[in-house]
């Protein structure tokens, strides 16, 4: 039944104050009000100033998602888009997602007998040249063995170079997504936010790969702030 779900409405709209049953069963005074709030990379996304249209950011955590601001909807984006109102009424989300990430990066320290934390992961990827000796992470392999998940790997490969290619294929997932939402045109500057970046690494494999500027937030938590 359609009429059982509730309005669509934008994040941030003021829907009133609770209903006293509900405020009294939860411990709120009965004036608290009821914020709809967002997707936490639609947060992310506005920390990094992604307001305007035009443009762009993206979130390396768990998962990859890039994300775009528009003032319209259009219907000649691909499938793996998904779009919708954002913070104003003249603004509007385009997403792209997926599982190429971090995750990748977190599944391969835990191979590891010493677990390193990710700063040292970095520092271990930093002298590898590009393209990893041939290296190439399989998104479509199960995440079993080091040599099911890195095709190529041979005994001259070491911790350094599966690391290096991890950022990487996380930077060329990238830039598929950021073509999906602009149609095929690079933004001026990506914005980068969650845990990836951190990594002035990264941030560079992204750069180059995109062939345009990706810096960073200052604030560590932009999604919290936004």
């Amino acid at each position: 039944e359609v009429g059982w779900l509730p309005a669509v409405v934008r994040a941030g709209t003021d829907l009133g104050e609770l209903r006293p049953q509900v405020a009294q069963r939860l411990g709120l005074p009965r004036r608290c009000r009821f914020i709809v709030g967002c997707l936490d990379q639609y947060a992310a996304a506005i920390s990094a100033d992604n307001v305007s249209p035009g443009a762009t950011s993206e979130s390396t955590g768990t998962v990859l998602a890039t994300i775009s601001c528009a003032d319209r909807m259009s219907d000649d984006l691909r499938p793996e888009v998904f779009q919708g109102p954002a913070f104003a009424v003249d603004r509007f989300y385009r997403m792209a997602f997926g599982d190429v990430s971090a995750g990748y990066l977190e599944w391969y320290r835990n191979t590891l007998p010493d677990r390193p934390d990710f700063d040292t992961l970095a520092a271990l990827a930093q002298p590898i040249e590009p393209g990893a000796e041939g290296l190439r992470l399989d998104p479509n392999a199960p995440r079993a063995t080091v040599e099911h998940v890195f095709r190529g790997w041979t005994p001259r490969h070491t911790p350094g170079h599966a690391v290096r290619c991890s950022l990487e294929a996380v930077a060329w997932e990238l830039r598929r997504q950021v073509l999906w939402l602009s149609g095929g045109t690079l933004p001026e500057q990506v914005r980068s936010a969650g845990g990836g970046a951190r990594s002035d690494l990264w941030l560079q494999i992204k750069a180059d790969v995109l062939g345009v500027p990706v810096a960073a937030t200052e604030c560590p938590e932009p999604a919290c702030l936004g």
